[in-house]
């Protein structure tokens, strides 16, 4: 927590310099400028390491010795050296973590492969660019296919096409007054809806979508880590997880079926030693950031608080459920906002209810029409 707060704090004290230098440039300047743009790389370091940012980001300062290629430090830092258990270098720390990320492991290595790709493609039509501008133009194509593939695909999917036209209608212009940044009530509650639909097996399929002869269904207590490993070096390589994510649907989010049990008492069980709860994390998560409850975002998205069990159970569709949040809440005021808000019932055509359509729809708009 201390660590946490130490950035959080540097990152309060970067962004409040940034904004007083941005409005120092608009009254000279007289239009809107990024002041990052106005700032030598200098000057963004010195401002980094005043404002405490650029401790938070050094890498840390790994002894090389008998010692530390032999043993593991107490804070995991610098471990992992020696790459007896290779680890994935990667833009999400999530794929190291405890071998458990079989699906991010492999949306990565899709991703890597397309990279390498394009680069070998452009190269050829290119051939007097550098490596950087080469790198620097893949990843900007790159960077295209989870824009289109959330905002055309997957964003209607989940909120329904009632919502996709009015959080997303037709393309203007990019709007400078709109902040592109994720919410904090969205990175720590709502996007988490998509725990509900994680499968408590990981299922590795043939190119016809059938059972592999040599791969079999993985469980997600066992080591994943060891499993990729296996698979990546197979002639096939990864290609049967992703088969298997392609093939086999999404486990269905109902109220009475919320978290697979390997999800509430098993998660990272195989490297923590003792399993832990996905749903009292999210819950948790949300406290950490003081994150207001259920009622009070239901009012942010004018939709209707509900004052007693008889209410709850009107928007939630399911008396039994009501009862059983407000025996452990006493109050629909007191109700967390991730719970509330997995427990709602689907919009026609969606896969969340009316709040998170609510917040999820303004995040993928902000996205969208404040991207540059």
């Amino acid at each position: 927590m201390a660590e946490t707060r130490v950035a959080v704090r540097s990152a309060e004290y970067m962004e409040n310099a940034l904004r007083l230098i941005q409005q120092h440039v608009h009254r000279v300047h007289k239009r809107s400028l990024n002041a990052t743009d106005l700032l030598t790389p200098s000057d963004l370091d010195v401002i980094a390491r005043v404002t405490g940012c650029l401790a938070v980001c050094q890498p840390p300062l790994c002894k090389d010795d008998c010692f530390t290629d032999r043993y593991r430090t107490f804070t995991s830092v610098c471990n992992n050296r020696t790459m007896l258990n290779p680890t994935m270098f990667t833009g999400d720390v999530r794929v190291n973590e405890h071998n458990e990320q079989l699906g991010v492991l492999t949306f990565h290595m899709v991703f890597l492969r397309k990279h390498n790709c394009l680069a070998r493609e452009l190269k050829k039509l290119n051939p007097h660019w550098s490596g950087d501008t080469t790198c620097q133009e893949v990843r900007k194509t790159l960077g295209a296919f989870p824009q289109i593939i959330n905002h055309r695909d997957f964003a209607s999917l989940i909120i329904g096409n009632g919502a996709t036209q009015k959080f997303l209608p037709p393309y203007e212009d990019y709007n400078e007054f709109i902040n592109p940044g994720v919410a904090n009530i969205v990175s720590t509650a709502a996007f988490r809806f998509r725990h509900l639909s994680i499968q408590p097996k990981i299922f590795c399929l043939n190119e016809n979508f059938q059972e592999h002869p040599q791969f079999k269904i993985i469980d997600l207590e066992t080591d994943q880590g060891s499993k990729f490993r296996s698979l990546s070096l197979a002639p096939s390589g990864v290609d049967p997880l992703m088969w298997g994510l392609l093939g086999k649907p999404a486990k269905l989010q109902k109220q009475d079926k919320m978290l697979p049990d390997k999800l509430r008492e098993k998660l990272f069980e195989l490297t923590a030693h003792l399993g832990v709860d996905l749903g009292a994390l999210n819950m948790q998560c949300s406290r950490d950031h003081g994150i207001p409850g259920y009622n009070a975002w239901r009012r942010f998205c004018s939709l209707s608080a509900p004052k007693d069990q008889r209410e709850l159970a009107q928007v939630l569709h399911n008396f039994d459920l009501a009862k059983k949040v407000i025996s452990l809440y006493r109050t629909p005021e007191n109700i967390g906002v991730w719970l509330g808000a997995v427990s709602e019932p689907f919009v026609k055509g969606g896969k969340v209810g009316p709040f998170l359509v609510c917040l999820i729809g303004q995040q993928f708009k902000n996205l969208r029409d404040g991207n540059r």
